[in-house]
């Protein structure tokens, strides 16, 4: 019990880093939004908005397809209902497995793989995705990003914050992890 309890503040954790990170990578006209409309942080920009969901996998072994089934699911959802009104979300799940790095795209047998699960937990996502749903168009607006493990990431916040002027003692209050 303790394992799974620590597992699950370090994706709060994590979550609370990307807020962070993109609050202070934020440029001029931007809006973040913590839990969002879309996911759990909207970047609105002018023009186009990121619909970001995090996900910390430390106690995995590696990247594997069944742990991303669930924030796949929801990002198809609703890019079905919105792709005709809302034509300028892109999604991202930002996610950490050990091992992986970078970026990737997810491939069309990924997505229909996806899509054709039976688990009884995703079957009521799985019935709200309208059928007809373009899965290529989604897949052209969808991205996996490997970031860093919790503890580096949050190294490189803390590092974005004095480099934004933050003062030392701001710095140690968010220092939560230390």
């Amino acid at each position: 019990m303790g394992r799974t309890a620590e597992y699950s503040v370090k994706g709060y954790v994590y979550q609370f880093l990307r807020y962070l990170n993109e609050i202070l990578d934020a440029g001029t006209g931007t809006t973040v939004t913590i839990e969002g409309a879309v996911e759990d942080i909207d970047v609105n920009a002018i023009g186009s908005t990121t619909a970001v969901q995090c996900k910390y996998h430390e106690q995995a072994d590696k990247f594997t397809l069944g742990k991303i089934y669930k924030p796949v699911l929801l990002m198809v959802e609703h890019f079905s209902q919105s792709a005709a009104t809302s034509p300028d979300v892109r999604y991202r799940l930002f996610c950490y497995f050990p091992g992986s790095t970078g970026t990737q795209p997810l491939s069309r047998a990924d997505l229909d793989t996806i899509l054709t699960t039976k688990a009884a937990g995703l079957l009521p996502i799985v019935k709200r995705i309208d059928s007809t749903v373009d899965r290529d168009a989604f897949l052209a607006k969808f991205e996996i990003e490997f970031g860093p493990t919790v503890e580096d990431y949050q190294e490189e916040i803390l590092a974005k914050l004095a480099g934004k002027g933050f003062s030392a003692a701001d710095i140690d209050a968010i220092n939560y992890m230390g």
